[in-house]
């Protein structure tokens, strides 16, 4: 398919757009890398780069960003090349590598496959409050044999999103090489694609991500996953806009591409929440790319959160044109939905709404979305107090250090939090009696001298007080009901 340059897309009046909703949505700094495969065979790169990256330092071409999610692909095709190597596929059990692997429910124990914990079909949902500073993936392995499913395996509504199920792929990964994941990935992509600024580390050329609450307040976040080794494999690459055009130019012509872009299970909710609002398909799961189609053309792609940055990365196959576009405001979801579409017009071959009609109906959804998420965000007044006093513990999720304060008969209004709060703040329960032993609750997040309220969730103690069900805490799949995953915490003193 042919297209028009692509640089011809940044004219005055769009970039004048693009800087206009940076600060409309706080966010400091954008890069944006495009690459495209013209019917002549010749590459056209592109390198577009906005704003800040921290303090007064300006975004170049050579800034480094959290690429976040996007760095399973990376997990995936080093696993194509490695089983291929060993002679497995990606239908091989997990025990069959990774001997000491343990589950609570034992049939999903025998049968997991690589496959399984690359498309997030183990039923098990994802549990972030687990991640600490020095977790490794090792740590990670003995984390999951607590955690309870909440649907059955490889069931066809049972899309759950699950980081640490690429942890442990990252495991798998260092089993299958003999050395460590990230020297594997620099060695085989890094180094051979001349990615001279990627790795895992955070340097004085790395942006500092920003997060702004319901108030207007802005503050930074520090970089504090590079703490937690475990994190590498799912979230953990670190790369400049220079890097990732080396990055879209090679991705499609790997052999480990076919497993990651094609359909493996599908997605009934997680548009609604990573932004494919127009979708003419069903979005569906391989490994590492979500799949879903725009003006019936295919698209490939994958979303990203960490630590105050947004990012995103596209592969549209039939016009061999890539996207990768991150922002270190984690607000700026709109600017990487005016930047997508607008590319996507442009290279699919429908209609281009242009730049004011989709600034309008990106912030229609964006109202719409709002709405939904404000859902059990309301403040929450109980007229009866039974406290509950002491340390509960749930080993593979979180830890409540309960006290007279935890208690309370007023919850404030909720938001949503900046991923992973409790790597660089102080995090703790608030709890509300609700009647019949039944509670209900948000998290304290304490940071910077202030304080935040977020993630509602409820429980339940047993008669005795010494068992607290607490309901919410996953990151459980949209069609899965949130009371049949409960996170058991045991009092412990």
């Amino acid at each position: 398919m042919s297209f028009a340059p692509l640089n011809h897309l940044f004219s005055p009046e769009f970039e004048a757009c693009l800087l206009e909703l940076m600060m409309q949505t706080h966010t400091p700094g954008c890069g944006v890398s495009l690459v495209g495969e013209h019917d002549d065979g010749i590459w056209e790169e592109v390198v577009k780069v906005y704003g800040t990256a921290k303090d007064d330092q300006p975004v170049t071409p050579d800034t480094r960003f959290p690429i976040a999610s996007n760095t399973k692909l990376f997990t995936v095709l080093a696993l194509a090349e490695l089983l291929e190597k060993h002679a497995l596929t990606f239908g091989t059990r997990i025990k069959d590598i990774l001997p000491e692997f343990q589950l609570v429910d034992k049939v999903t124990e025998n049968l997991s496959t690589i496959n399984d914990f690359c498309c997030h079909m183990t039923g098990i949902p994802g549990y972030s409050f687990a991640y600490a500073k020095g977790l490794t993936r090792e740590d990670v392995l003995e984390l999951f044999r607590g955690h309870q499913p909440s649907t059955s395996f490889r069931q066809t509504m049972g899309f759950q999103y699950n980081n640490q199920a690429y942890d442990i792929l990252g495991l798998v990964i260092e089993r299958l090489s003999g050395v460590s994941y990230t020297d594997y990935i620099r060695q085989t992509f890094f180094e051979p694609l001349g990615m001279r600024t990627a790795g895992f580390g955070w340097d004085e050329h790395t942006a500092t991500g920003h997060w702004t609450g319901r108030r207007g307040d802005t503050v930074e976040i520090p970089g504090a996953v590079t703490g937690v080794p475990a994190c590498q494999s799912s979230g953990g690459v670190v790369a400049s806009a220079v890097d990732m055009v080396k990055w879209l130019k090679f991705i499609a012509s790997h052999p480990g591409y076919q497993q990651a872009s094609t359909p493996r299970s599908i997605d009934h909710g997680w548009a609604d929440v990573w932004n494919f609002p127009y979708s003419s398909s069903v979005t569906t799961y391989g490994a590492g790319l979500f799949q879903c189609t725009y003006h019936d053309t295919s698209v490939h792609e994958h979303w990203g959160a960490l630590n105050g940055f947004r990012v995103i990365l596209s592969w549209v196959p039939s016009a061999k044109v890539g996207m990768f576009i991150v922002v270190n405001g984690y607000q700026g979801e709109d600017l990487l939905n005016l930047l997508k579409m607008t590319v996507l017009d442009r290279v699919t071959g429908g209609v281009e709404h242009g730049t004011d009609e989709w600034l309008k109906r990106i912030a229609s959804e964006r109202a719409i979305k709002q709405a939904r998420l404000a859902i059990g965000m309301s403040p929450v007044k109980v007229h009866e107090s039974s406290p509950l006093i002491g340390k509960y513990t749930c080993p593979s999720v979180f830890t409540f250090h309960l006290e007279g304060s935890s208690n309370t008969c007023f919850l404030p209004e909720c938001e949503p939090f900046p991923y992973l709060p409790h790597l660089y703040g102080d995090l703790k329960p608030l709890l509300a009696y609700a009647g019949q032993s039944k509670y209900k609750g948000c998290l304290v997040w304490t940071y910077k001298g202030k304080q935040y309220y977020g993630h509602p969730f409820w429980a339940e103690a047993s008669e005795d007080r010494k068992e607290l069900k607490v309901f919410g805490l996953s990151s459980h799949g949209a069609r899965v009901d949130p009371s049949a995953c409960p996170a058991i915490f045991v009092k412990v003193d």
